[in-house]
């Protein structure tokens, strides 16, 4: 069994067929038995097909997080029931999931992953949908919080490690897009379930009970149906790029496609021995520059190249994963009681307080779109190490959070519900998105395309298991100006370690593959701990 389990953990991408090449430059196929695939041979492939439909799969994602505005009808639907236990086991399960299904996506590919995520999504809210109608609450909670969220997990996994495939040049970019679309789907899927419960004027109020119940037994079926349909197309669409894929001289891993004789890159030689146990090669130019003509030899006898496990196990991961749990943090504590904070600190009617929550939805999504786009301005205009790049943006965004974090403690404080507390807020949405945002683009560059999955699946669990973990504590507490602003003093506290703890994530080449450890700060090694093996060989 732990041969099994470590043989899953190490990653091996297959190489592809000469047949799957060919159908993979249609835009629509389907695999068929006997390694041949069907075509239909109307429109060429690019890889912005990739990018749109990955984009959808991430509006799609978005309804998992519209489900409370259900939870009320679900408690007097399914009386006596906590209407929020089924959001907090699909939140639970997407992040398990998508920390553990990251190896098998790699070695299956884009398409096997789509599929296995589509069949879990729609089975599970077709049950949801009879669970409803048969007023089965066991029925409910088991589809919606294990197929559901199991299948978003995977869903969210192939769409992004895809995305990041595809887009080198870009990475930012485009997995800002996707978490915008994100948003916009939970903005348009609750504004679509109040829809179907008939509440025209604020969606927060119920109409009736009746309506609440004609709307239950509609929504799950309309999701049901429009990922089916989502679903399939992308199922068809999704793929990896080819091993010759390059985009502007760079192939996925973002390196040079020719040495400095002018002779091209051997992919199978750097995806064997390199980039498949999930290190980018950074500097690389540099490197290229200053080492003998035998380049490829000379720089991969001095770069120790880590496997997933080690990748895992590694202290750059470690405070990663902190620094992430820092900037959700948030999003955890407040966002599930958000608007009943608002109504409470900002002494608000309920059209105001819909009010702020709009403008704050709004600074979350251009900062979700503007940090990674900034990011990848940044590495093309200053000619940055892409990793370093954007754990800098990162970095800056997480001290904003933090000094945002401040004032509101500030205004809370000095019972300001004006302009005092609004302007801190929608500051703290923009460095909330754009720091969730930029963290897929970053993992890429610090563990390599091959590893994104595995990483950013495993970067999840910090949100998925603190949401689940403090709604479950949180519960039943009352919001109140004092609770509010203890909440968020330990916010601002854990903003304050995430800015503490970023700067030993380290993004230099020669600190990350010295034997032992080595922290450099500002061109200065600030610690250095050889290995034994090392110190003996001295």
């Amino acid at each position: 069994m732990w041969t099994w389990v470590a043989d899953y953990w190490c990653i091996n991408v297959p190489l592809k067929s000469v047949e799957e090449l060919d159908a993979e430059t249609w835009l629509v196929l389907c695999p068929r038995f006997g390694g041949t695939y069907a075509t239909w041979t109307v429109l060429r492939f690019s890889r912005w097909h990739v990018a749109v439909l990955s984009w959808l799969s991430f509006f799609m994602l978005g309804s998992i997080y519209s489900f409370q505005i259900l939870a009320p009808p679900l408690e007097q639907y399914f009386a006596p029931y906590t209407g929020l236990s089924g959001f907090y086991g699909s939140t639970l399960v997407l992040g398990v999931v998508a920390a553990i299904v990251g190896p098998f996506v790699e070695r299956r590919g884009p398409r096997t992953g789509m599929l296995l995520g589509s069949v879990l999504v729609v089975g599970g809210l077709a049950l949801s949908h009879i669970a409803v109608v048969a007023r089965n609450q066991s029925l409910f909670t088991w589809s919606y919080s294990a197929l559901v969220g199991g299948g978003y997990g995977v869903v969210l996994l192939t769409a992004m490690s895809t995305l990041q495939k595809w887009f080198p040049d870009l990475r930012g970019f485009v997995s800002g897009l996707a978490i915008v679309s994100l948003g916009v789907g939970t903005g348009l899927w609750t504004k679509l379930s109040a829809t179907l419960m008939h509440r025209s004027t604020n969606i927060l109020d119920s109409v009736s009970n009746v309506d609440d119940e004609i709307g239950l037994t509609r929504v799950f079926l309309v999701q049901a149906i429009t990922a089916l349909l989502l679903f399939i197309v992308a199922t068809m669409v999704m793929r990896t790029p080819p091993a010759n894929y390059t985009v502007g001289g760079h192939d996925i891993h973002c390196v040079p496609v020719h040495t400095s004789s002018g002779q091209r890159m051997q992919h199978q030689h750097l995806q064997d021995e390199y980039f498949k146990v999930g290190m980018t090669l950074v500097n690389y130019s540099d490197h290229i520059a200053n080492t003998d003509s035998n380049t490829d030899n000379v720089y991969f006898e001095h770069v120790r190249a880590l496997s997933l496990v080690q990748c895992i196990a590694s202290s750059d991961f470690m405070w990663l994963y902190v620094a992430f749990a820092a900037n959700v943090a948030p999003i955890v504590l407040v966002v599930p009681s958000l608007f009943n904070i608002a109504t409470t600190v900002l002494e608000a009617s309920s059209e105001d307080a819909s009010t702020f929550v709009r403008y704050l939805f709004l600074a979350t999504s251009i900062g979700r779109f503007s940090g990674p786009a900034a990011s990848d301005v940044l590495i093309r205009v200053c000619y940055a190490n892409p990793a370093f790049g954007r754990k800098l943006m990162f970095g800056l965004l997480l001290t904003i959070q933090a000094v945002a974090t401040g004032l509101l403690v500030v205004a809370t404080h000095g019972n300001d519900s004006g302009s005092g507390f609004r302007w801190p807020a929608y500051v703290l949405g923009f460095a909330l998105g754009g720091g969730f945002a930029i963290m897929p683009a970053l993992v890429t560059d610090m563990f390599g395309v091959f590893n994104t999955g595995t990483m950013y699946g495993l970067l999840l669990t910090s949100w998925s298991m603190g949401a689940t973990g403090w709604g479950l504590v949180a519960a039943t507490d009352v919001v109140s100006n004092e609770s509010v602003a203890s909440q968020l003093w330990v916010l601002l506290v854990v903003a304050i370690v995430g800015v503490v703890v970023l700067p030993l994530v380290r993004t230099n080449t020669m600190d990350r593959f010295y034997r032992g450890y080595q922290l450099t700060m500002c061109d200065t090694v600030v610690i250095q701990m050889p290995s034994r093996k090392m110190r003996l060989e001295k």
